[in-house]
């Protein structure tokens, strides 16, 4: 699976962006307070609907704006689809390929993704529990 293009409104500090990212490995660099982690928790939040840095999703949102928007075309086995993620301060309109989402179960096949912060790395040296979720999202 890979991102062949994402697009970013209105997420934390980011205003707009869309980027095309190569299909095997990109860096992202910049100065601090920029936005990278900003970039990485976007595509987080596509894969699970949720940020790994804030329980809130309206914190997501960029100060003084109404919404946000994430938009991802991945590739996943030579498949392609899209995906769209808007948040609001009071609802939140997921679809694939132009079809709402009403049930995250299916939803979450969508988009593999690995994330390893300081908290999840954390959970190799804790309880077995916590390992285990660990090394079955991965």
């Amino acid at each position: 699976m890979f991102i062949e293009n994402i697009k970013l409104v209105n997420f934390r500090n980011i205003k707009y962006t869309e980027l095309t990212p190569h299909n095997k490995i990109n860096f992202i660099m910049g100065s601090n307070a920029q936005g990278k982690t900003n970039f990485i928790e976007a595509i987080y939040l596509a894969a699970f609907l949720k940020s790994f840095r804030t329980q809130k999703n309206s914190d997501l949102i960029k100060e003084g704006e109404k919404e946000l928007l994430v938009e991802l075309n991945i590739n996943k086995y030579f498949v392609k689809n899209s995906i769209k993620l808007s948040i609001s301060k009071d609802k939140k309109i997921i679809s694939v390929d132009n079809k709402k989402i009403n049930n995250n179960k299916n939803y979450f096949k969508n988009i593999n993704v690995i994330i390893f912060h300081p908290d999840e790395v954390n959970y190799i040296g804790s309880y077995p529990v916590f390992r285990r979720n660990l090394i079955d999202r991965s």
